[in-house]
């Protein structure tokens, strides 16, 4: 029988075993199974199961629903009951394709464009030269603070709970680079920071002048005006509202929308996804089937590039040396390793 103490036991159990990573994870599993512990009223029988599968199919998307089914599963998987009400529902149900693609084509109409970036960021840069040598000097902080986050999201395209996840002692300036500890799959991953190692300074010179006085140590690279660490919440409202301000923001659009530009501009300027799938701390699956936004346009320009490329010939990518040199000097070069 499902409870809210064992629903909360379940979940606590997932977070001491680190199979749950994020709060935003445990929010929702939560939900969702306090929802159907409202519904069952406590009688968890396969015909209960049913009727709240027929419930869900008429509020829902099939990949909300889909979801719903494999996470109240788990949870009876985890309880140990002799007959899970959702083991066969939750695996013979099916998505619906053509739904995927009509929210695929809704996602593809919000995702900001590289001008609705530079609007954003000149708009957020215009709130910090308007508080430049004034007196309110925790709010130029706030307002630079906030054209930084953009200018991060919109770089780097990490989720903004790993944006405002960092601490100060993440980022390695030597080595240039910075770690996200705040994944979505748990997994560490590596940022970085080459071309934008003497914005971040400007920052962190910015952060300390201002706000080191009340900070007292916290090691958040984010803080909020009371010198604690910035929540996502307060880090999304902050960004909206400046979306808000030039017409950018809608219900359609949050500040994740930047995280599927930054994965698209990569895509589009030649980046392996391979390497995408590192530096954004997503596997390459999820990158081609949600974050990648490509026109016909887009597709054209790639393949014409890639037969250029190979009209071009093959040339080493350690020294440089290349089939048209060999073409203009005669030179037979019989050692020459092909490195596919």
């Amino acid at each position: 029988m499902i409870t809210i103490k064992n629903i909360e036991e379940f979940l606590n159990n997932k977070q001491l075993n680190n199979v749950f990573n994020s709060q935003n994870t445990v929010r929702a599993y939560r939900a969702r199974l306090t929802a159907w512990q409202s519904f069952s009223s406590g009688i968890d029988d396969i015909n209960n199961a049913n009727r709240y599968l027929e419930y869900l199919v008429s509020i829902h998307g099939s990949k909300t629903v889909k979801s719903t089914l494999y996470i109240l599963k788990s949870f009876y998987d985890w309880l140990g009951v002799p007959e899970n009400p959702f083991d066969k529902l939750s695996t013979q149900y099916r998505t619906s394709k053509k739904e995927a693609a009509i929210k695929k084509l809704d996602r593809d109409n919000h995702v900001y464009s590289g001008d609705e970036i530079s609007r954003l960021l000149a708009h957020a840069r215009s709130k910090t030269d308007a508080l430049l040598g004034t007196q309110n000097k925790i709010d130029y902080y706030l307002a630079y603070r906030n054209w930084f986050m953009i200018f991060l999201l919109s770089e780097y395209g990490m989720r903004i709970s790993g944006l405002v996840g960092t601490d100060i002692s993440h980022i390695d300036i030597e080595n240039r680079y910075m770690t996200i500890y705040d994944s979505k799959n748990g997994e560490p991953y590596p940022v970085p920071l080459k071309s934008n190692l003497s914005s971040l300074r400007s920052y962190m010179a910015v952060r300390h002048t201002i706000m080191g006085y009340i900070i007292n140590g916290n090691p958040a690279l984010f803080l909020s005006k009371t010198g604690k660490r910035l929540s996502d919440t307060s880090a999304r409202r902050a960004i909206n509202d400046l979306a808000a301000e030039i017409g950018l923001y809608d219900a359609g659009r949050s500040t994740h929308q930047l995280r599927h530009y930054r994965a698209t501009r990569y895509f589009a300027d030649g980046m392996p996804l391979d390497l995408i799938s590192i530096v954004m701390g997503v596997s390459v699956q999820v990158l081609k089937s949600t974050y990648l936004h490509l026109t016909e346009a887009d597709t054209v320009r790639q393949y014409e590039s890639w037969l250029d490329r190979k009209q071009g010939g093959f040339t080493c990518p350690r020294c440089g040396y290349g089939q048209e040199d060999q073409k203009k000097t005669g030179y037979d070069k019989s050692n020459l390793r092909i490195i596919q």
